[in-house]
């Protein structure tokens, strides 16, 4: 799996404007106040497995369903990752901020700090910037409404291929989308065209992938919003009273199909038989649109009821691509109890026979079932192809003729027979969307970064934020010893973690208040006392050199974390790394 390169959904985006005249006497900025020039936003995407908010059922009459594998469908990578503000609310809207890079941006006020399950976003609008968009000197005083349009895109790469000229993921002539000039057409005209191939989500190769020897990539993901708000609220906006925006769904670009192994106890034999063995798609596609159909007029939040397909072609027998479902371990499926349940992943496509061939359909189910155990240990197998267009006259499905991006088919086979068909039941629903919330509640606010004793290290590198350990003295362990100041929440309780990134495995612990050597040490934010940590290496004479990444995070009232930034905001480093050196 990509270790730290990706981020999980649903996200909560918190966006927070400092105001431009005056400032909060708490601020995550190294300086007592930004600069006047500058309005810094931010915002902060969590994790959490299912929407809180409940269903949304949409005007097809499908209900909807969350995801099984959350960390494979709801989840973002942040190296993929694009982002435009515009002020204006229609495909004229004008440009005013563009981002496509800020996991590896060394600006101290363009960065993305944190680990899976909390990661906060900061960027810039320069002030001269919004002027220029609004036609007018900045007026912290007036209530006249300021409109902005919000577009991510995310996890779109795809290289360009022989059927995908433009690839996807990556605009050609972005830096010559122009901050106060390009539209919010000319972004997405040059996005409606990017295809997606499925290759990068499927992988042969069980040695490098992520679920059952098959995913390997996430599922590009589409997103727009308008907001309103006054220039009042704008300007006067602080970290510690901030206004409501409102929330923006990612629409994911494929569907995905389920096949459960509903096959009844009592129908098998003592040895387990019949049960599914494995479970191919066959699609007619390779390749996906990242948006959907007529993009420059979706709503947000709405599921599609027209497919966007990549190649509009008849299914036929020269276009057939086959993936493979994979089974997710371990994962508890309410409607499904703890039957075994294989998913996949397809681009939208058409329902159609093969050729004009009534007997044959595409996209269709090719499931292998193992019937039964020979006494030479020779296992027996009955292959069922199940065309969605039907099923041996008895099954016709009725969810209309295409395949819909963000929509589920789950196919059960309930009953088995070698000879006969096989009993199914094929239904569709709509997949929840990921949502991310634009809200104002409970940043996490640094009063004091952290600080290193004198004394109590080798070396202190500040510019790369690197810490080296003394080694053991006459086979005593010297203590690295910090303090930092976490302001609010108050009442939350920060953790402190090592996580090694090179070398030996707990090859650093804290030192609690009990002398105990501890993996994690918790805290209380009470707003007013540092908060002290005391690291030691684990081993006297180590053979290797070992480090571990300083993390410290916050749990939030809703249940959810935040990672406290405690190293200087100005520096391009997002946690201290400490070192122990080989001996």
């Amino acid at each position: 799996m990509r270790f730290l390169k990706y981020i999980f959904s649903i996200l909560l985006l918190v966006i927070a404007l400092p105001i431009i005249t005056s400032c909060s006497a708490v601020t995550d900025h190294p300086d007592p106040c930004p600069a006047e020039n500058d309005i810094t936003l931010s915002f902060t995407m969590h994790t959490t497995a299912r929407m809180s908010d409940g269903s949304r059922a949409d005007g097809a009459g499908h209900e909807e369903v969350d995801s099984e594998y959350e960390e494979f469908e709801d989840a973002v990578n942040v190296n993929d990752f694009i982002f435009f503000i515009f002020v204006g609310e229609g495909d004229d809207a004008t440009l005013l901020v563009k981002n496509k890079d800020i996991a590896s941006s060394t600006d101290p006020t363009t960065m993305i700090t944190g680990a899976p399950g909390s990661y906060t976003i900061t960027t810039k609008i320069e002030k001269q910037h919004l002027e220029t968009v609004l036609g007018h000197p900045a007026r912290p005083t007036s209530d006249d409404e300021v409109k902005f349009r919000f577009l991510i895109f995310a996890n779109c790469y795809s290289p360009k291929d022989d059927e995908n000229t433009v690839g996807g993921g990556r605009f050609t002539n972005y830096d010559g989308l122009n901050i106060g000039v390009t539209t919010y057409k000319e972004v997405m005209d040059e996005a409606i065209q990017w295809g997606f191939n499925m290759d990068e989500i499927y992988n042969d190769n069980e040695g490098d992938s992520q679920v059952s020897g098959l995913y390997k990539g996430y599922i590009p993901m589409f997103g727009t919003n308008n907001f309103t708000t006054t220039e009042r609220a704008l300007y006067a906006s602080r970290p510690d009273d901030r206004i409501y925006l409102g929330e923006i769904d990612l629409l994911r670009a494929l569907a995905k199909i389920r096949v459960i192994d509903n096959i009844p106890d009592a129908d098998k034999d003592a040895d387990g038989y019949p049960k599914i063995n494995n479970v191919v798609i066959e699609s007619s596609q390779s390749h996906a649109r990242q948006l959907p159909y007529d993009a420059l007029s979706y709503i947000n939040g709405n599921q599609v009821h027209t497919p966007n397909i990549f190649s509009d072609i008849v299914p036929g027998t020269d276009n057939v691509y086959r993936y493979k479902l994979g089974v997710i371990e371990g994962k508890a499926i309410p409607e499904v109890g703890n039957k075994t349940v294989r998913i996949g992943y397809i681009p939208e496509q058409r329902i159609a026979h093969v050729n004009g061939n009534v007997n044959e359909g595409m996209p269709q189910f090719v499931i292998a079932v193992d019937t039964k155990r020979n006494s030479d240990g020779s296992v027996e197998q009955e292959v069922y192809r199940i065309p969605m267009t039907g099923y041996k006259d008895d099954y016709i499905f009725e969810f209309g003729n295409n395949i819909l991006r963000n929509h589920i088919y789950t196919l059960s086979v309930n009953r088995v027979k070698v000879g006969v068909p096989a009993d199914i039941t094929l239904s569709v629903v709509d997949w929840v969307q990921q949502s991310l919330t634009l809200d104002y509640t409970e940043n996490v606010n640094i009063s004091d970064r952290i600080s290193w004793q004198s004394g109590t290290y080798e070396n202190d590198n500040t510019e790369t934020g690197e810490l080296v350990l003394l080694p053991w003295h006459d086979n005593n362990v010297v203590e690295a010893i910090c303090t930092f100041g976490i302001s609010t929440p108050i009442g939350a309780t920060w953790t402190a973690s090592l996580p090694v990134i090179e070398g030996t495995p707990d090859a650093f612990k804290f030192v609690d208040e009990s002398g105990n050597l501890v993996s994690t040490i918790s805290g209380t934010v009470d707003g007013k006392t540092l908060s002290k940590l005391r690291i030691v290496s684990t081993d006297p004479s180590p053979r290797d050199t070992s480090k571990a990444r300083l993390v410290v995070t916050v749990s939030l009232a809703n249940g959810k974390y935040m990672e406290a930034r405690i190293c200087d905001a100005g520096k391009s480093y997002k946690n201290y790394t400490i070192v122990q050196n080989m001996q």
